[in-house]
């Protein structure tokens, strides 16, 4: 509580004690003249921190006047920032039983709330205090910050209002302004901010804050869409702005908006001078020539324009990445093959390991990886025979660049899944350069790409040993050695870059996400899902945490003006759940919970099997469904286009039984992609287990349910099944979707299943080819041979440990992971 409550903000201002409440007990709780002054010190210690002290002030009042309900509410809220919770809890209760008509007890057991995150609570409190004393400007702002926490916009607002009557100071009409903002009240935010701009001095020399002040103003202007008054407003507040590019972008911007294009395309072209790496300066000027729509992709009728446009930037800013990049994006044949050429030969020239990274978003255009491919194998030749990129060169090229050459070429093939290959390339860029950290990194890659995540660990271990100083490397390592099960080796790696006295738990400070990611996917692979659970709600908790650090910029970024930076920040926090960290950890948090309660029911009918590990996973979450429930609506609020979430959602609900949430899931991911495998399997699944169960139901659930089923089913459930094979023949992770259905309607009819998997060889990684064989395993091992689909496997994915290992007999399947 100390460290939220006291940090930038004075809490608790001296209350008047002299004077009397209205129906207070005057023996009881008005103190003389000698503890009122020590009151006010109790108070002062307090916002100094000086707990100890101020706790003794306290015990001396209360020594004397044992029932002053304030002075023990202020003990009680000195105990707890001593970490002394329970003592002070309950001594702040007390303190508002003994003076329930006190607003300095009301505000207290409002911190109090606050400092337990009982948000609610704490806004009842301040209200109950307002209404006590209600111009209290310090409880006023109090419960204006709890306001803008929760989002309680329109409460917000008020209470801003009500601050800015009772203390006019620059926050007050700054913060009145954004919280009408915020309430898309614009015209209302202007006008505050006219009558705000009554109270500066614009005579004085250009300062930061003024600055940043006049361009969040722009932004509201901006926000009303009148662009001939945002310009103008530009215009007059020009000579007064710090930030020039932010008026130059801006104006370039509205410009367009408005149609001006000459006059903004000169802007733009300005800026690309000063800074021709900037993205949004690149995407403004082809929109404004109409060389780029809305939704960023290039107009193709006007690639020659484009190409025209590119070609003088490239004279004019030769050393600029972004320039020479974006002609490849749009760019076709051999005006494509002589850019990327000259590119990739620059590149090479001055040793680039991050090229592939550059140029692997083009690998989603087939023609131009086969380009790529032919070139640089070419280069490879060239400097391996000669010692030239190509025959026409008069200088020798570096011996350096023929290892760069042999490295791109291992992640090309890498990428495109043909491990072998790129393992002969990386073996022999090693043979020439042995001391190249990224080699030894890269060789770790492909292994872990073909499956081998021992082998992996050993070369990125060998890479890191290389160079112990670099932190990049050490992350990396630790999470192959997660990958490879080497779990102290994990712990022992990581802690190197950790201060002697520090345990693992200060990761937990940290805030390392990817480290408690990487223990949780290794608790999950171990099927040790209590585990996994615990180490993957540190990450949640995370979340909550950056959530809850908004508190320390409700005021701060008031004081300093970066009110453009703060609204963002509000924005930001807003989808802070939708983060990838995020979405990745709460739906492994569903999956355990499912495999959780899926133990606990297959123990349930083997009551004999007691299992001591899984009886400690049971003791280790007491509720699984329950919590999978709160974070699978959490998902679906700020993850809704992932369909994962809706899929976990599904399967949650038909464990227990809540069909309409479940056919609501469903409908929800039929939206985002009807033909994935995963989906017409449960779909299957759904509406056999709700057919089965509708006659058990009531009456208005029933109908309910029948509405719904309606829209979702235009055929049978067989025909349903036999489109999804029509459509999707070509994926065999559909045909195995499809086999798994039939074997659900017609349980009699296994032996047509083999006609509909069809041919296996299919599979297209060694992810897929594990899935498979655990499937075949355990559902199609009386019409498919595990073995001969094992054999098939080890022979197209050589690296994957998976395959090298002992057959089916031997495997026990755990649940996939997908990463």
């Amino acid at each position: 509580v100390a460290k939220e409550e006291v940090a930038d903000r004075r809490n608790l201002k001296a209350p008047n004690m002299a004077r009397k409440r209205p129906n207070a007990k005057k023996d009881d709780q008005q103190l003389s003249h000698r503890y009122a002054q020590h009151f006010k010190q109790v108070v002062k210690l307090y916002e100094q921190k000086n707990y100890k002290k101020g706790l003794r002030e306290a015990e001396f009042i209360l020594k004397h006047r044992a029932d002053h309900g304030e002075t023990m509410s202020m003990k009680g809220l000195i105990l707890n920032c001593l970490d002394r919770k329970v003592e002070g809890t309950e001594c702040i209760k007390k303190g508002l039983e003994k003076n329930i008509k006190s607003p300095v007890c009301w505000h207290v057991y409002g911190l109090l709330h606050r400092g337990n995150q009982e948000y609610a609570e704490a806004i009842k409190c301040y209200k109950n205090a307002l209404r006590l004393e209600k111009d209290n400007f310090q409880i006023l702002k109090d419960l204006s910050l709890l306001q803008i926490q929760t989002r309680n916009l329109e409460g917000f607002q008020e209470t801003r209002r009500k601050v800015l009557m009772s203390r006019p100071s620059r926050n007050s009409w700054i913060a009145y302004a954004i919280s009408c903002q915020l309430t898309k009240q614009l015209s209302k935010s202007l006008q505050i901010l006219n009558s705000y701009e009554t109270t500066i001095d614009f005579s004085k020399p250009k300062d930061y804050e003024t600055s940043e002040y006049l361009l969040y103003k722009n932004t509201v202007v901006e926000q009303g869409g009148n662009i001939d008054a945002t310009l103008k407003h530009l215009d007059e507040i020009e000579d007064k702005v710090v930030d020039k590019f932010s008026i130059q972008h801006r104006r370039a911007k509205f410009l367009s908006e408005k149609s001006e294009f000459e006059e903004s395309r000169k802007i733009y072209e300005a800026l690309l001078k000063v800074n021709p790496d900037n993205l949004q300066f690149h995407e403004g000027i082809r929109k404004l020539r109409s060389l780029e729509s809305e939704e960023g992709k290039f107009n193709p009728e006007k690639l020659d324009e484009l190409d025209e446009m590119y070609s003088e930037l490239r004279i004019s800013c030769p050393q600029s990445d972004m320039v020479c990049q974006t002609p490849l994006m749009f760019s076709e044949g051999e005006k494509f093959n002589d850019l990327i050429f000259e590119f990739m030969k620059a590149k090479f020239l001055r040793g680039s390991p991050t090229l592939f990274q550059i140029l692997k978003h083009l690998y989603t255009n087939r023609s131009k990886v086969e380009a790529i491919e032919r070139i640089v194998t070419e280069f490879e030749s060239n400097l391996r025979d000669l010692s030239r990129f190509c025959q026409s060169d008069s200088h020798l090229a570096s011996p350096s660049s023929y290892v760069w050459v042999l490295c791109y070429l291992a992640q090309h093939f890498d990428f495109l899944g043909n491990q072998v290959l790129a393992m002969k390339k990386i073996e022999i860029a090693i043979g020439h350069s042995p001391t190249l950290v990224d080699l030894y990194c890269l060789k770790g890659r492909i292994f872990k790409h073909g499956g081998d995540f021992q082998s992996s660990y050993e070369f990125i271990n060998e890479a890191r040993l290389m160079d112990t100083a670099d932190r990049y490397m050490n992350t990396k390592c630790v999470r192959a050695a997660f990958r490879a099960n080497k779990i102290p080796d994990a712990e022992r790696i990581v802690a190197l870059f950790l201060r002697e006295s520090d345990s693992l738990k200060h990761l937990q400070e940290m805030q390392c996400f990817w480290y408690e990611l990487s223990a949780g996917k290794n608790s999950f692979r171990q099927r040790d899902f209590g585990k996994a659970i615990e180490t993957l709600l540190l990450i949640k908790k995370h979340y909550e945490d950056i959530v809850e650090d908004q508190f320390d910029f409700h005021t701060y970024c008031l004081r300093k003006m970066t009110i453009r930076t703060y609204v963002d920040l509000l924005q930001f926090a807003d989808k802070i759940f939708s983060q990838k960290f995020y979405l990745t950890s709460a739906k492994l948090i569903v999956r355990s919970c499912l495999e959780i309660d899926s133990l606990r029911n297959a123990q349930k009918l083997n009551k004999q099997n007691k299992d001591s590990s899984t009886e400690e996973i049971f003791s280790s979450v007491e509720n699984p469904l329950d919590l999978a429930t709160k974070t699978i609506r959490r998902l679906q609020n700020f993850c809704g286009e992932d369909i994962e979430v809706h899929l976990l959602a599904c399967r949650l609900f038909l464990l227990k039984e809540q069909y309409l949430l479940a056919l609501r899931s469903l409908k929800k991911a039929i939206t985002i992609d009807r033909n994935n495998s995963e989906l017409h399997l449960l779909f299957i699944r759904a509406f056999v287990s709700v057919d089965a169960r509708m006659e058990n139901m009531s009456d208005l659930k029933k109908a309910t349910l029948k509405h719904l089923s309606g829209e979702m089913r235009s055929c049978s459930l067989p025909e349903k099944n036999d489109e999804f094979l029509k459509t999707n023949q070509g994926s065999i992770h559909a045909r195995f979707a499809v086999a798994r259905a039939s074997a659900l309607l017609f349980p009699d009819q296994r032996d047509k299943l083999v006609n509909i998997i069809g041919d296996l060889s299919e599979v297209s990684s060694y992810q897929a080819g594990e899935e498979l064989h655990k499937s075949i395993q355990s559902e199609f091992s009386d019409v498919l041979s595990a073995d001969s689909f094992f054999d098939l496997c080890s022979k197209k994915f050589p690296f994957a440990t998976y395959f090298q290992a002992p057959k089916d007999s031997e495997k026990e399947p755990r649940p996939s992971e997908k990463n």
